[in-house]
């Protein structure tokens, strides 16, 4: 498989395409009265062009793809999605030793696995259980003996429709579903009564939407960029009641991130940058804290990470 970079056409302030659209938005569920154009993207995987739309809801200022069509399975084999250790990671390990009314051990599933990473540190103590839909992330969690179903949320239920659990947990997954009130309501129907859900996603407030959003935050990676007004309404939405809401700290490299940045973009012929790199990351550098020490007062680090109970 090969995939070309993803090309963007940014529209003219004011440009408004809500007509094209009939689909309501991902997580507050406002119909298209109050959509407003974004901006376009294509991606190409092998010989098939993808072609979406991004718009920004009006009333939760989530922003979402259109059509909401996901990537193939092959495509997160490319991009190599066997993510090790996360900061979400920790703060699920400590409230989970916090959780009233719950005994341990706890049943845990933990959707969008990966290759078990997290599952590994959740079975020393707890019983762990995983999703993923990336077939060779799967098969090498499965080849370390961990308990991981290839398979999607609704196949897993109906394959086994008298199994539940006390904790359902998916981070950085959301983003990337067509349907995530489809998604939540399939999670809930997994809970034992009164249980929790842990997710994360990219925090909206994160720095780097501020210099230059992320390559992997456009579709058909990405297809929603969920608010956090957004992301609250829509799990409001499928009876999961948010506890606890943590911003990830700003990376402790940001200088040296805003620097890169810099460096990339200056209008200059590639080998000229390379002749000249040293004396113009010297120069950069005091551009380069200046900026890093303003987006610190006003943004967040990469994650948002939620806590939740089903309340039925």
């Amino acid at each position: 498989m090969t995939i070309s970079s993803i090309m963007i056409n940014r529209p003219s302030r004011g440009t408004n395409m809500s007509s094209q659209l009939s689909r309501g938005c991902p997580a507050c569920g406002l119909r298209a009265s109050r959509y407003r154009f974004v901006e376009s993207c294509q991606a190409q995987v092998n010989s098939q062009i993808l072609s979406y739309s991004l718009y920004e809801c009006g009333e939760c200022g989530t922003q979402f793809a259109a059509p909401a069509k996901a990537a193939p399975p092959d495509w997160y084999a490319h991009w190599g999605e066997y993510y090790g250790w996360r900061w979400e990671f920790d703060r699920l390990l400590e409230d989970l030793e916090c959780l009233p009314a719950l005994h341990k051990p706890l049943k845990i599933l933990e959707v969008g696995c990966g290759q078990g990473v997290l599952l590994e540190r959740l079975n020393q103590r707890h019983d762990g259980w995983g999703l993923e839909f990336n077939l060779e992330a799967a098969r090498r969690g499965e080849a370390k003996g961990l308990r991981i179903f290839p398979t999607t949320v609704e196949a897993f239920r109906a394959n086994n429709q008298q199994l539940t659990f006390d904790v359902v947990a998916f981070f950085q997954v959301l983003e990337h579903l067509e349907d995530p009130e489809a998604f939540l309501n399939q999670i809930t129907k997994l809970l034992n009564p009164g249980g929790y859900v842990f997710l994360s996603i990219p925090n909206p407030e994160r720095c780097r939407p501020m210099l230059e959003r992320e390559i992997c935050d456009y579709p058909p990676h990405h297809l929603t960029r969920f608010s956090k007004k957004g992301v609250m309404r829509l799990l409001n939405r499928a009876g999961l009641q948010v506890v606890k809401s943590l911003d990830e700290p700003v990376p402790t490299d940001l200088v040296q991130i805003v620097r890169s940045i810099i460096y990339r973009k200056l209008p200059l012929w590639k080998v000229v940058k390379g002749v000249f790199k040293l004396p113009l990351d010297v120069i950069l550098f005091p551009v380069a804290l200046f900026y890093a020490s303003r987006l610190r007062k006003v943004c967040t680090g990469d994650t948002l990470y939620l806590m939740t109970r089903w309340e039925h």
